[in-house]
């Protein structure tokens, strides 16, 4: 069902929020999303993220720290929004819907209202993400572009899902996330558990409340490539660094 919402600063349109709308998925599953457009019947450009940190909670409750650091370092932010809706990691939706987006965050497979098994940076998650883009390039609010754009998990994923080109993604803004988890991860040649602690945690937390390159000098690398490992989208993964050529991927 469909709530109108009050912006606190109007720009060209009101803003409607959609909470818990399905968003369906090629095996039949029904993720949970929040969607917050444009309330006049148009078609606008979506700005999607996909992620496991649910979308119920404010930023505040996520992490009351980098919260009141912000309002305290950047005051400013809340002349513009009521900061009623912000997300930790996503677009506020007040700062994008009135100028003429559609702000749409997805929880994922698993993760707090979406049902299924959670499995964080998978392959399964990347499909879902897939699915969930070109179900909302479809759709009759949105004029058939979706764009991606957000922080650190909400980045790592547009990396991989971009490999798959989407027919309706037509840009992303990956803040803060790594497109290689396999040099992402390890620090000084060891292993860190650190990143990994901290989203797990995150996403637990939540819960209980083919390709072309991209880039000149990437290489396009088929799933056999990564299969000793978590990580790999859907059809294959496009690394944005050339690779050590002493050093070529285990197959």
């Amino acid at each position: 069902m469909a709530i109108a919402i009050e912006v606190k600063i109007k720009g060209v349109h009101d803003m409607v929020l959609e909470h818990d709308i399905d968003v369906p998925m090629s095996d039949g599953a029904l993720l949970k999303a929040n969607l917050f457009r444009p309330d006049d019947g148009g078609k606008y450009p979506v700005l999607m993220t996909f992620g496991p940190y649910s979308n119920d909670i404010h930023f505040s409750q996520h992490r009351q720290a980098s919260w009141d650091s912000m309002i305290e370092d950047n005051p400013e932010i809340l002349d513009h929004s009521s900061g009623r809706w912000m997300v930790f990691e996503t677009p506020d939706p007040e700062s994008w819907v009135p100028h003429g987006y559609v702000v749409i965050r997805v929880d994922s497979r698993g993760a707090a209202k979406s049902p299924g098994k959670l499995d964080a940076n998978s392959p399964q998650e990347f499909a879902d993400f897939h699915d969930a883009i070109e179900w909302a390039g479809a759709q009759p609010w949105c004029n058939g572009k979706v764009g991606l754009l957000g922080i650190s998990y909400y980045a790592c994923g547009q990396w991989m899902v971009a490999a798959g080109r989407p027919k309706h993604l037509a840009a992303i803004l990956p803040w803060q996330g790594t497109c290689d988890f396999y040099r992402g991860a390890p620090a000084r040649g060891v292993f860190s558990a650190t990143a990994s602690s901290a989203c797990g945690g995150a996403a637990s937390s939540a819960r209980a409340s083919a390709a072309k390159p991209a880039h000149p000098g990437s290489r396009v690398l088929p799933p056999r490539a990564f299969s000793k490992g978590r990580y790999a989208p859907p059809a294959a993964i496009t690394l944005r660094v050339p690779l050590d050529k002493n050093r070529p991927p285990e197959a």
